[in-house]
């Protein structure tokens, strides 16, 4: 189920059309959430749920760089190096 949440929230993000930063996008209110699950499911159990997560990462870094970046800043080492990887 955490494996289709995830899936599904790449899928959306990568649909979305990009806008600047500061601009309204249609969920820059649930932007705040977003990186906060993205920050958990990094450190899954399941591996798939992980390699999605990066995916939806690399996404977020699109959409909110600032958010992505401070996601960045609090992983762990390992977490940081599987992610840049």
């Amino acid at each position: 189920m955490r494996c289709r949440c995830v899936e599904y929230v790449a899928l959306l993000l990568s649909r979305l059309p990009l806008s600047a930063e500061g601009d309204r996008c249609a969920l820059e209110r649930h932007a705040d959430a977003l990186a906060s699950a993205i920050r958990s499911s990094l450190s899954d159990a399941v591996g798939e749920v992980r390699a999605h997560s990066r995916a939806c990462y690399w996404e977020l870094q699109q959409h909110f760089p600032s958010r992505a970046a401070k996601v960045l800043s609090t992983l762990d080492s390992q977490t940081q190096r599987h992610l840049l990887d």
